[in-house]
């Protein structure tokens, strides 16, 4: 059995530096690192980690391998009619 966590109700993540909270859009994909449209390195070549958290504290876009988390805190967002 799977743990299901429901990424739009992320709101912290925690990592070795201690939690970030308030985040927004927190989403896990592959990963791969480009320069403009030139491809350098895609996940699973070269120690790379292949997948990736990504999420936004106020300006910032972050990104970090799903190995650094070391736990994430969630929340409910739906209200009253609120699609989920």
């Amino acid at each position: 059995m799977a743990l299901a966590v429901q990424v739009k109700q992320v709101v912290a993540v925690l990592l070795a530096d201690g939690w970030h909270e308030g985040i927004e859009d927190f989403t896990v994909d592959s990963c791969e690192y480009r320069d403009g449209d030139r491809l350098i390195r895609a996940g699973n070549h070269g120690g790379l980690v292949a997948v990736a958290a990504t999420w936004r504290e106020g300006a910032q876009r972050l990104y970090c391998p799903v190995p650094s988390i070391l736990a994430l805190r969630c929340e409910d967002r739906s209200g009253p009619g609120s699609a989920q």
